[in-house]
């Protein structure tokens, strides 16, 4: 998984499918990364979508949880929140990542980026990795 370009919809096979429904070992980014092809795949099959929808979405709700956003999560929530948005605690949660900017620029050595704006109490810093951030 870690070899996988995170960007990239691509087959997994099988058997590693299989055994990170039981060992899940990966960082959340990983996971996503995961989750997404597997989404991708479920209609060639939906017997490992089926597998891994409960675990997709106890992840999405962990990681909407804990403020996380990427292009991954952005496809998982959509995937899987609609179905698990039950009371309005989860609402406030899911309105605090689904409400979030994506910033990128072309220079990858750009590290960080000053996000000004009239609506803005002071300025809001946003780190951007491999010239992207999220604020």
């Amino acid at each position: 998984m870690i070899s996988m370009d995170p960007n990239e919809v691509t087959a997994i096979p099988k058997m590693i499918q299989l055994y990170f429904q039981y060992n899940s070992g990966l960082s959340y980014r990983y996971m996503a990364v995961l989750y997404v092809n597997i989404i991708a795949a479920k209609e060639k099959q939906p017997d490992v979508y089926h597998k891994y929808r409960r675990n997709m979405e106890q992840f999405a709700l962990a990681q909407m949880e804990a403020g996380h956003m990427d292009d991954n999560l952005a496809i998982l929530y959509q995937e899987i929140l609609p179905v698990s948005i039950l009371n309005e605690e989860l609402a406030h949660k899911a309105a605090e990542v689904l409400f979030v900017h994506k910033l990128c620029c072309e220079n990858h050595g750009i590290a960080k980026a000053y996000i000004l704006h009239w609506q803005l109490k002071a300025p809001q810093v946003v780190t951007l990795t491999n010239g992207c951030g999220y604020f």
